[in-house]
């Protein structure tokens, strides 16, 4: 019983150090207060990368690797997930070709707005591609986990 309760204490601790790491992150973006309308799908994106790629190389050591009712539900719910990824990324780089960063930083001086340009369209590049390419990879995972556990009894 306690090795059950240390296992769910430690995926509670990786939730939340995924929490404070992504916050950290985007804590340029609101310690100069400006207003970036994908805030939240940033959050998402960066959150989700660092939940996709533990489960991907660490999914063994999840408190719910040998429960297959789970993985069937994450084997499916990775395809909307996914889609939300691209059709939320189309909308940022929209807005980029549309209106451009410099909507977003117009409020800053000439030092920090060009700093900030980047770095906010850089981050959320990179945040959104991994999180998409990683949520692509999570099905396969699934599969050869679920495989595993059949046939060779492991995870």
């Amino acid at each position: 019983m306690n090795v059950l309760r240390n296992i769910w204490t430690i995926e509670l601790i990786w939730w939340i150090s995924a929490a404070l790491l992504a916050g950290l992150i985007l804590f340029p973006i609101h310690f100069y207060k400006i207003e970036f309308e994908f805030y939240t799908v940033n959050f998402f994106y960066i959150l989700g990368l660092i939940l996709f790629v533990r489960w991907i190389f660490l999914w063994k050591y999840t408190p719910y690797a040998w429960w297959i009712p789970f993985k069937l539900v994450v084997l499916f719910l990775m395809i909307p997930v996914v889609f939300w990824g691209i059709t939320s990324f189309y909308g940022f780089k929209g807005y980029l070709d549309e209106v451009g960063i410099q909507e977003f930083v117009s409020h800053l001086n000439e030092a920090d707005q060009s700093s900030l340009s980047v770095y906010i369209r850089t981050e959320m590049i990179f945040f959104a591609s991994a999180f998409i390419f990683s949520g692509c990879c999570i099905p396969l995972k699934m599969i050869a986990s679920i495989w595993k556990q059949y046939n060779r009894n492991t995870v």
